[in-house]
């Protein structure tokens, strides 16, 4: 009896002639980019006519129409499969474009250096950087700059690239890591790991499996691995010897039980290291430095308590991978906090700030800034001007969170406290900053400016009531960048109700 000859299906051919006439068309235009970064753009340059809002509307759009032209350049010149950059990198620079409500202009100069190894979807920090953005490009990544450039320009908005003379580096190094618990669909869980991105900064790196279902976890891999023609893969000795199992498929090598050094090996193929943990106390102290999480579980508390209090900015729920959730969902990427290092002692209001945080959402601390600001009104010195502004933030202020249900998906947008921040108060807006900061569960160390001495009477009174401010007494102003960094919680919860 003959043997029967297993035959995988050829990959399918993708055109790519869009992108080749698009480079034959603006060959030259390519060529002529300048090795010289431009002028920082003046606000009172930018027409007075434009609306902010509408124009990054329209190039939301504009950028959907041309999405196959946008998948092709990538494909060719990036190696970037289609799938890929349609349903991440173009998605994520949409939603942000449909995010950006306010029409507000940076008042920074922002520089993107758009290397041969950074996401398109990068492109997207545009929507919060305008009109100082400029991009710095390599001869490879010229092409897709050159076209968001030109679509930016048709709905009125201006973006400078700059061809760089050196080699360029991604600012956003870092890797997803997976957690498989006892109570999920493994079967579901090694299908979306197997076929995951092998790009940064959503490329998987580390798995964590629940100890009782270790062993079929790696079972499955292992039969799952056969199924496909493997791509021509190398594996060092050193890591065969230093690790129990380990299975390759296409571009991916899963090594389970690694002893060595991760950062001597991670240097050529797609390594994912696959660990047991024991229980949930456990595997939310493996995942400190996760800042993407893929978890899988059915048990909806379970997951929950995992998902929130891990400190990843996103974290998908029996998912992998997906950005096609509503605008605000792209804050996690767009919207991160830049944080000073402040090499100061300061355990007074660290304390302080511990106690801020515990609180159970804002309401307590708009009270504590009810009695505090009732005591600064009947303080000699108080300034009126600044107890009505106060006034008007604790009425309106609402916490910045965003739910939605759509489509089998739960989409959670939480906007949450960075720490400790310097803030350097000249004018009633940076008060406003200040106390609008203080709400969200942030702590402030105040440098005053001397020609508006009477909100020194308003820190003293906050300090006094408990909240974490504190005036700075080291010398010259310091300020911070951001008050607030967001987290995406994306569930597929008909996984969770289908078991």
């Amino acid at each position: 009896m003959a043997h029967l000859e297993l035959k995988f299906d050829a990959p399918p051919i993708v055109s790519t002639r869009l992108a080749e006439e698009y480079i034959l068309a603006y060959n030259d235009e390519f060529k002529n980019v300048t090795h010289t970064a431009p002028e920082v753009l003046r606000f009172d340059l930018i027409p007075p006519e434009l609306d902010i809002i509408l124009a990054k509307r329209k190039l939301a759009k504009s950028i959907e129409k041309n999405a196959e032209l946008f998948c092709q350049l990538e494909y060719m010149l990036r190696n970037r499969t289609i799938e890929e950059v349609k349903n991440i990198d173009l998605k994520l620079i949409e939603n942000t474009l449909l995010d950006s409500a306010e029409p507000r202009v940076c008042t920074n100069n922002h520089v993107l250096n758009m290397g041969d190894d950074t996401p398109l979807a990068f492109l997207g920090f545009f929507s919060y950087a305008y009109p100082h953005f400029h991009v710095y490009c390599t001869e490879i990544t010229v092409p897709v700059c050159f076209l968001f450039k030109q679509l930016c320009a048709d709905v009125g908005l201006k973006v400078d690239i700059v061809r760089s003379g050196s080699p360029l580096k991604s600012d956003f190094n870092t890797f997803c890591t997976g957690i498989i618990t006892e109570k999920s669909d493994i079967d579901s869980a090694a299908d979306a790991f197997l076929v995951s991105t092998s790009q940064k900064p959503w490329r998987l790196q580390r798995i964590l499996v629940q100890e009782n279902v270790y062993q079929t976890f790696k079972k499955c891999i292992e039969y799952k691995s056969k199924l496909k023609e493997q791509e021509n893969v190398q594996v060092s000795e050193d890591v065969k010897k230093l690790s129990s199992e380990l299975y390759v498929y296409k571009d991916k090598v899963f090594i389970f039980d690694f002893v060595g050094d991760k950062a001597v090996v991670d240097s050529g193929s797609h390594n994912i290291y696959v660990e047991a943990y024991r229980t949930t106390k456990e595997v939310l102290t493996l995942i400190q430095n996760a800042i993407l999480l893929s978890l899988w579980s059915n048990d909806i508390s379970e997951a929950h308590e995992i998902a929130l209090q891990a400190p990843s900015v996103l974290v998908w729920v029996n998912d992998f991978g997906n950005m096609n959730g509503p605008p605000m969902t792209a804050r996690w990427l767009y919207k991160q906090a830049n944080i000073l290092d402040l090499s100061i002692n300061q355990s007074e209001i660290k304390k302080r700030l511990n106690s801020w945080t515990r609180f159970d959402g804002s309401k307590q601390r708009i009270n504590i800034m009810w009695k505090a600001l009732e005591k600064y009104k009947n303080e000699q010195d108080s300034d009126n001007e600044i107890v009505t502004l106060v006034e008007k933030i604790l009425m309106s202020f609402r916490e910045d969170k965003f739910f939605e249900i759509d489509n089998g998906r739960m989409y959670m947008t939480l906007g949450l406290p960075v720490g400790i921040i310097p803030i350097a108060i000249n004018y009633l807006d940076d008060v406003q900053k200040m106390i609008k900061s203080l709400l969200i569960g942030n702590g402030h160390i105040v440098s005053i400016n001397e020609n508006f001495p009477q909100v020194k009477l308003l820190i003293e009174v906050l300090e006094d009531s408990g909240a974490p401010v504190t005036i700075n007494t080291i010398g010259d102003q310091v300020q911070g960048s951001s008050y607030i960094k967001y987290k995406t919680i994306i569930s597929e919860f008909g996984t969770i109700f289908a078991n």
